[in-house]
């Protein structure tokens, strides 16, 4: 009988020290949106940054609220797709000085989540026994949609046209507030590809019409090539047409996502 009445304590024991172990991890949600950097309130990190613009190779440096004797949060963190809630990868950390207040590492992403939002999980294990999970949220490359066409105006005399006219548009989903595009391969005058300028910043998603008059141009072709990127990834867009003939020809059409 005492040894029935000694196994039902053990049993309910490790119930109830299995509760007080569920009870007491709490979990601190990414407010900050999809953003290069998330602060925390009363969290065993103060801060989260993701310190590259890359979908596959993705970096991040985090400041602690303790020092490494107090709490521990070198657990392995995990990133999963925060649009399934599939999970991705597990990441490196170590602390970067010797004061034990920062933490680097990085994840190995598959490129086939290049597109996918993100969210970093990290673990720390606090002074009093309690487990806290801090979450950090990493945009998605942006995906962009561009169509343009090329035609010449007026006769073609020499082996050219005096002039060239595109017409056409961009759609740009950047996933964050924090996105950016920029022209970064030309051959020809600055077109109006982003309102008129060679880059937007600072913007989530947007949709560019495309209807410029092109008058200076040189050579056999005209090269086009512009890039969006955030913390999450870059994509570019790269295009050539051949304007040595009556009929201008598109030849190259690149998309690249990094």
């Amino acid at each position: 009988m005492k040894n029935v009445v000694l196994k039902s304590s053990i049993l309910v024991g490790a119930i109830l020290s299995a509760f007080n172990v569920a009870a007491s991890q709490s979990v601190k949600y990414d407010t900050d949106g999809t953003n290069r950097w998330t602060s925390y309130q009363g969290g065993a990190l103060s801060s989260v940054v993701t310190s590259s613009d890359s979908a596959t190779n993705i970096n991040f440096v985090a400041h602690t609220t303790f020092y490494a004797s107090e709490a521990d949060c070198t657990t392995s963190p995990a990133l999963y797709n925060s649009d399934t809630g599939a999970f991705i990868a597990s990441g490196s950390i170590s602390y970067a000085n010797a004061q034990s207040t920062v933490l680097w590492g990085g994840f190995e992403a598959p490129a086939q989540y290049a597109f996918n939002n993100k969210v970093a999980k990290f673990t720390c294990y606090l002074p009093d026994g309690s487990v806290q999970v801090l979450e950090h949220k990493i945009p998605g490359a942006p995906q962009v949609t561009w169509n343009m066409d090329l035609a010449g105006v007026g006769e073609f005399n020499n082996g050219r046209y005096a002039q060239l006219k595109s017409t056409g548009y961009a759609s740009i989903n950047n996933k964050t507030n924090e996105g950016r595009c920029a022209i970064n391969a030309r051959n020809i005058a600055p077109t109006n590809l982003f309102n008129g300028k060679d880059s937007k910043v600072g913007f989530y998603s947007d949709y560019f019409g495309l209807t410029e008059t092109i008058s200076t141009h040189s050579g056999d072709e005209v090269v086009i090539g512009f890039t969006c990127s955030n913390s999450g990834g870059s994509t570019s867009y790269i295009k050539r047409w051949d304007i040595s003939g009556e009929t201008v020809r598109l030849i190259e059409s690149t998309v690249t996502t990094n």
